[in-house]
């Protein structure tokens, strides 16, 4: 009887196999259910997300998947949860089944890919994984295939359900878990032991996690820059390893800004290697290259005057999301290339007035890259106006509703509704951030001295006394920071008697400023009314204002 039901029991999973196919979803019949829940309870580990894998495709709520509590599964649903990818969850983090970092690192990766998100027994697991992974790595029991399997399992999660931010919340458990990982794998010793591809996969998984690991990333460059010095080595089977592909190359120029740092000189590499392929690659490949790039704020020299000649034909081609993407890339890197941003603008000109695609939240942050990019379009600007003005303007950001109130006052958009409304969503802010206290100021800046088609009085009591109000809020000034570029001027400068003071703030601003000096003027002798003491007043008096912006055009 017993060699009957094992039968049974193997040609159930024969069946279920062709529906587990690797990282896909199955959708098993739903009428081999009743024979699943016969022995669901005797089912190992491994045929445990075999029935997993095979099931996920059906929709989490299909009540075909809610068991019934029969006399022949009872056991198995006289409890909650009673749907059946839960309860095979329950059962394969259950007891000993997760005894060792084989096992435990096994379950991580069929949950992350193939359970529900809203699985209660999947979300405490990541706590529990947390922990347990932690104290694995301190204990350097895992090796280079296992750590990196932690970091994969902890990305499918998070790319699925957003399910690390759980983890997060958990005392922290999750973010110290990802740092030992990473901690460990930017060992050499362990690192060398990856293969080029696996370096790569381990970079995109690590990077997907959202954590802070500059000495991984760091590692990771040093491996992948000297592989491109030497001989391509072999693995443990005599195959070549294969060398790296422009989707790889693109994965690490990502990676390098989401793991806590530029690696200017691991970019540049990079995007010199790269920039031979540029020519060749998709669409969706391009704008992705050109959004890390934004991301990392970096302007590899070769490899942006490649896209310069590519884009151009690209554009009309592009998706409208992907024409969203590169828009907030030139935005952000402030690159203003005539021939990219005309078609660019064209063609978003187009989906506004056409299409209708865009909401008025994705409308507002197209008006707000524009701002950045200094350039004027009407019709993309009335139409964010009229969507933003239909729509519950609740629901942007603090972020979004302070840059298009910027953006609009820089443009001086006559529509005094919508000041009010942007500026009625702030006044409920609790906590403004610096960066909407630094706009602001220069929004009532431009309404007070007549710039903005808006007066105080279009904008009500309340909301004027409160925007008088931040016109003195302490706030911390913007950013400073001095390039590669400010630093030629600031030699130009000098090698032409100008005495100047770089990083100067002025209100809410920082900025470079030189002095002019007179034809009788003495060399390294500050100018006429120059006051040690205060050099920023000084610098105002008798100076003119240089701004260093880079690549711009």
């Amino acid at each position: 009887m017993a060699r009957a039901t094992w039968a049974t029991k193997a040609q159930l999973l024969a069946r279920l196999r062709p529906h587990a196919l690797p990282g896909i979803p199955g959708t098993a019949p739903t009428e081999l259910l009743p024979d699943v829940c016969k022995f669901l309870r005797g089912l190992t580990p491994p045929e445990l997300r075999l029935v997993l894998a095979a099931y996920a495709g059906h929709p989490p709520d299909s009540p075909a998947l809610h068991l019934v509590a029969t006399s022949q599964h009872a056991a198995v649903a006289k409890k909650a949860p009673t749907r059946l990818p839960d309860v095979i969850v329950q059962l394969l983090v259950g007891g000993s089944r997760l005894g060792s970092a084989s096992q435990l690192i096994d379950a991580a990766d069929t949950i992350a890919k193939y359970a529900s998100c809203d699985c209660q027994a999947g979300t405490e697991f990541w706590t529990v994984f947390a922990e347990r992974a932690a104290r694995l790595s301190a204990s350097n029991t895992l090796d280079a295939q296992q750590l990196s399997g932690i970091l994969a399992a902890c990305a499918g999660w998070e790319k699925r359900c957003g399910g690390a931010r759980d983890g997060r919340r958990s005392g922290g458990a999750w973010g110290h878990m990802l740092r030992s990982v990473g901690g460990r794998l930017a060992d050499p010793q362990l690192l060398d032991t990856l293969s080029l591809q696996d370096v790569v996969a381990v970079a995109r998984h690590a990077a997907h996690c959202e954590e802070p690991q500059l000495r991984l990333a760091a590692s990771i460059g040093f491996r992948v820059g000297h592989e491109a010095d030497v001989v391509p080595r072999t693995d443990a089977q005599g195959h070549m390893e294969k060398a790296l592909t422009p989707e790889d190359l693109i994965d690490l120029i990502g990676a390098a800004g989401k793991l806590g740092g530029r690696l200017h000189m691991m970019t540049r590499s990079l995007a010199d290697r790269l920039e031979p392929q540029a020519m060749f690659l998709p669409d969706a490949s391009l704008v992705r290259l050109c959004s890390h790039l934004g991301s990392l704020e970096m302007f590899p020299q070769h490899l942006m005057q490649a896209m310069e000649e590519i884009l151009p034909g690209r554009v009309p081609t592009l998706s409208p999301k992907d024409l969203l993407r590169l828009l907030r890339t030139a935005g952000r890197l402030r690159w203003r290339v005539p021939a990219v941003l005309g078609p660019l603008v064209e063609s978003l000109r187009s989906e506004v007035t056409n299409n209708a695609s865009f909401d008025g939240s994705v409308l507002a942050s197209v008006v707000y890259e524009l701002y950045r990019l200094d350039l004027w379009d009407e019709a993309i600007t009335q139409a964010a106006c009229e969507r933003l003005g239909s729509i519950e303007i609740r629901s942007l950001t603090w972020k979004a509703t302070s840059n298009i109130l910027l953006a609009l006052t820089y443009f001086s958009f006559p529509t005094p509704d919508l000041y009010r409304q942007l500026l009625q969503e702030l006044l409920r802010a609790k906590d403004l951030a610096p960066e909407a206290i630094f706009q602001l100021k220069t929004v009532e800046m431009a309404i007070r001295v007549g710039h903005c088609p808006v007066s105080f009085k279009d904008l009500g009591q309340i909301a004027s006394k409160w925007l008088f109000g931040i016109r003195g809020a302490s706030t911390v000034p913007e950013a400073a920071g001095e390039s590669e570029f400010a630093k030629d001027i600031s030699s130009v400068a000098q090698s032409i008697c100008w005495t100047h003071q770089s990083e100067v703030e002025v209100g809410p601003y920082v900025l470079d400023f030189a002095a002019v000096t007179g034809p009788d003027h003495e060399e390294g002798r500050a100018p006429p009314g120059w006051d040690d003491q205060k050099p920023g007043r000084s610098l105002v008096r008798c100076c003119v204002a240089l701004e260093a912006d880079g690549p711009s055009r």
